[in-house]
């Protein structure tokens, strides 16, 4: 017997290995979640706010951050609805009731104002996570799988159509997971700040919404994006009659609205370099599909997307990235100009509105004398 080559080296299998045990974790010593209250009286008329203190002891994993709330459906004027009233919640309420969230570090505001945080929460639950996951973990934010042939559809009475109808909030918590470290592992980063900043790499969200009058044939789009090129794009289009929160509209029914073409432009360079050229009259969108599927990092790997492409949501995704890996690496910053050129194959028949979800990489540091720093905005 030989080796298949003379630069392969012997290696021995890790189940034969039996005098090695696994690394015992120290530098944390503790974990808890912690409840904060809303820094100030419920009401319909005022954001909700949490204000987080620090603590000398303990490091805060805001990645296991909850927000647990209690709410009920009431009229306009404040009353309980009728029994039997035909009226619920739109899906993933747990998100959808806000339009704006805004994290603010140190006294710095590190978000940025959009207005379109529900479409964002969606729009990452369709690329992120499974159908099991619906059924299960995501139950807890009130989030069913909509019927791709029932987004419209409604059981509103007419008395109910014509009731205004509100959401009011009985109570709110946000559930922050607290974490104590080592005392020597808190003196070296302490020591670490004295010389250097503590760097948080970090996935930047920007969303803009822009509305395409009826009528059109045509969208050209410039400046999608000032500046730093997203190394993710993703396009979705809503009737504006949805986005406006019509009582009998879908907000997240995303529409194809008959696109036949559909490219980006940056600094003229066409992407891709074959345009999406979808045919919805005679269902041909499997190149469009294929494309979310990739964008989500699921491509070519046994990790189920929520919808399949018989449910394809008409989301048109861009991966900007140099070697459109989906990786943890970071890309070289660009910044250009970002045109989206769209074209319908029959005139709209109503408003719409082109809303874009884009995908930056930026850093956030906190350096010696505890500032916060970021590379944006």
């Amino acid at each position: 017997m030989a080796f298949i080559h003379e630069t392969s080296e012997e290696c021995m299998k890790s189940e034969l290995d039996l005098f090695q045990l696994a690394p015992t974790q120290t530098s944390i010593e503790n974990s808890m979640y912690v409840e904060i209250p809303p820094l100030s009286a419920l009401s319909p008329d005022a954001p909700l706010e949490f204000f987080i203190t620090g603590h000398g002891e303990h490091y805060m994993d805001l990645n296991s951050t909850l927000l647990y709330m209690s709410c009920k459906i009431v009229k306009a004027d404040g009353t309980d609805i009728d029994d039997g009233a035909r009226v619920v919640l739109v899906n993933y309420p747990i998100a959808s009731l806000f339009n704006q969230l805004d994290v603010t570090l140190g006294d710095h505001l590190i978000t940025q104002n959009h207005h379109c945080y529900s479409y964002r929460a969606i729009i990452e639950l369709i690329l992120n996570f499974s159908g099991d996951a619906l059924e299960t973990q995501f139950i807890a934010g009130g989030v069913y799988k909509d019927d791709s042939t029932l987004m419209e559809s409604t059981l509103l009475t007419p008395a109910d159509g014509n009731e205004n109808y509100k959401v009011q909030l009985l109570s709110a918590s946000l559930f922050v997971k607290r974490v104590k470290v080592a005392p020597g592992v808190r003196l070296g980063h302490a020591e670490a700040l004295l010389s250097s900043s503590a760097k948080y790499p970090i996935d930047r969200v920007g969303m803009k919404v822009y509305s395409i009058p009826a009528g059109s044939l045509v969208c050209n789009q410039e400046n999608l994006f000032l500046g730093q090129l997203p190394k993710q794009l993703v396009i979705g289009f809503v009737d504006n009659a949805s986005f406006s929160r019509d009582y009998e509209r879908n907000p997240f029914n995303f529409q194809h609205c008959n696109v036949n073409f559909c490219a980006l432009y940056c600094d003229g360079e066409q992407i891709p370099a074959k345009p999406l050229q979808p045919d919805y009259e005679h269902d041909i969108y499997v190149r469009e599909y294929m494309l979310m599927v990739q964008a989500s990092g699921k491509g070519m790997k046994d990790r189920p997307l929520l919808i399949s492409q018989e449910e394809f949501s008409h989301l048109y995704c861009f991966d900007l990235s140099p070697d459109q890996g989906c990786s943890e690496h970071y890309s070289l910053i660009r910044n250009v100009n970002l045109r989206a050129e769209i074209r319908f194959a029959q005139p709209l028949p109503n408003t719409i509105n082109m809303i874009l979800y884009a995908i930056f990489e930026n850093l956030i540091e906190i350096n010696p004398t505890r500032n916060v720093l970021f590379d944006y905005m």
